[in-house]
């Protein structure tokens, strides 16, 4: 069931209009066993010609399943956690949009629901042009008070 599961989700992903005009193509995905807090991930690795999207999968099995983004600069190896991007910026949802239950219906149709919002992130004019190799910004990581 979990291969069927990534596959839907890298299918969708592809397929939305922010990966096919930023040129990025799946590359594979890497499967972590995780930790008590976390639990298992899949790190689904799609790229272009010098930046890299890991979209970090968490299923989880009581709460909400729920994405991490990050973006990473091919050239010098820096990263960035999307979120913090978008808080940065001022643009970060009240609702928690990187949450499968923040959208309505099944599985199906929220993977379909934060597709779609994901590509719409990424073609913010400032992004995608980080995307598509033409700037790079330095976001701090949010430590959340843990560090």
């Amino acid at each position: 069931m979990r291969n069927n599961e990534i596959n839907y989700i890298v299918d969708t992903l592809s397929n939305t209009s922010a990966f096919s005009e930023l040129g990025l193509k799946f590359t594979g995905y890497d499967y972590r066993k995780g930790s008590a807090i976390l639990g298992e991930s899949f790190v689904l690795n799609f790229v272009n010609n010098n930046r890299s999207i890991q979209v970090i999968y968490y299923p989880q099995v009581q709460e909400s399943d729920f994405f991490i983004v990050n973006i990473v600069n091919l050239e010098n190896m820096n990263t960035f956690n999307l979120d913090d991007w978008l808080k940065k910026h001022n643009l970060a949802e009240r609702i928690d949009k990187f949450k499968l239950s923040s959208f309505q219906g099944e599985k199906v149709s929220q993977v379909r629901s934060f597709s779609s919002y994901l590509s719409d992130v990424l073609l913010n004019k400032e992004l995608s042009s980080m995307l598509k190799g033409e700037s790079w910004e330095t976001v701090p990581f949010d430590w959340m008070g843990m560090k």
